[in-house]
C-alpha cells in the first residue's frame, strides 16, 4: 500500500512539474464561499427551540449535539452559538422536518416537529 501511495506522490510532483512548465493544464474547481453564518440572538435561539421545534433544552442540546448548559447560556445571553452551531441552525431552519429527519437517522428515534 505505501509503495501505491509513493507512486501516487511522485506522480502528482511529476505533473506539479510539467504544470509549472507549461506543458500540461491540471484541472481547476472553482467554488464560490458561503457568507459567514448568520448571527442568532438570545431571543431567537428560544424561538427557535420552543415555537419552531417544540423542544425542552435537554433534547435541544442533543439535537445540537452540545450540552444543556450551553442551551441554558445561550438563551440568558451569557454565552454565544460557535459559527458551526449558527450554521447548522441555519440550515435547520431551511427544512426543519428534513433537516431532522436526517439527523435522527434511526426511525425509532424520530422526533416530531410542530
Amino acid at each position: 500500500m505505501s509503495k501505491r501511495l509513493g507512486q501516487r506522490i511522485i506522480e502528482g510532483l511529476e505533473e506539479a512539474v510539467l504544470h509549472d512548465q507549461g506543458k500540461i493544464t491540471l484541472r481547476e474547481t472553482h467554488l464560490e464561499l458561503p457568507s459567514d453564518p448568520p448571527t442568532i440572538s438570545k431571543i431567537e435561539i428560544t424561538k427557535v427551540r420552543v415555537e419552531i421545534f417544540h423542544m425542552s433544552q435537554p433534547i435541544f442540546a442533543k439535537l445540537l449535539g452540545v450540552s444543556t448548559a450551553c442551551i441554558r447560556a445561550w438563551e440568558q445571553g451569557q454565552n454565544e452559538p460557535s459559527g458551526s452551531v449558527r450554521r447548522l441552525i441555519q440550515l435547520i431552519l431551511k427544512d426543519p422536518k428534513g433537516m431532522l429527519a436526517t439527523i435522527s437517522g434511526d426511525k425509532s428515534k424520530r422526533l416530531k416537529v410542530g
